[in-house]
């Protein structure tokens, strides 16, 4: 569960490597929530982990940390909480545990955990039809273009035009 208020207000600022890093931490700390109904604070993230999750190399995904920790959206710690914040603070450590700043943790709704206990019963899912595609979007950037391209590559059907 990634809080849609950390979206709205940080993907402008960040760059490529900083947001798919940013989005590991938050989906390995906030994303779970443990056996007593809370979410995690902070997790262990090897830097194999980053790289596999973001595709991103280890210096990119190494830069991407620094500039994270630099802005205060993250932070970077040992097993018995000690903050490592510098890059030559972490080089060399085994486990290092990350985790989303007080910073950040401020935009995340409280009443959020309480509602994720429950089970999902119903989810909402936008279907893209060709009514939508040839109507809603035709004043898009070439989307249906764009769209035609993807579902061939997949080799999912494409959508008839009405012209």
């Amino acid at each position: 569960m990634i809080p849609n208020s950390v979206i709205r207000s940080h993907m402008r600022n960040l760059s490529d490597k900083e947001l798919r890093v940013l989005l590991v931490v938050l989906t390995q700390t906030i994303g779970w929530i443990d056996a007593h109904g809370k979410r995690k604070r902070r997790d262990w993230i090897s830097q194999r982990f980053f790289s596999n999750m973001t595709g991103r190399s280890a210096r990119a995904v190494s830069a991407g940390i620094d500039l994270l920790i630099g802005k205060g959206l993250i932070i970077a710690t040992t097993q018995d909480g000690t903050t490592l914040p510098t890059k030559e603070s972490r080089q060399g450590r085994k486990r290092i545990y990350y985790g989303p700043s007080t910073r950040l943790i401020n935009f995340v709704d409280p009443s959020c955990d309480q509602r994720l206990q429950g089970t999902v019963t119903k989810c909402h899912n936008t279907k893209l039809t060709s009514t939508k595609l040839n109507g809603h979007f035709r004043n898009s950037r070439h989307i249906g273009h764009i769209l035609q391209e993807r579902s061939s590559k997949y080799g999912v059907k494409h959508f008839p035009s009405k012209r």
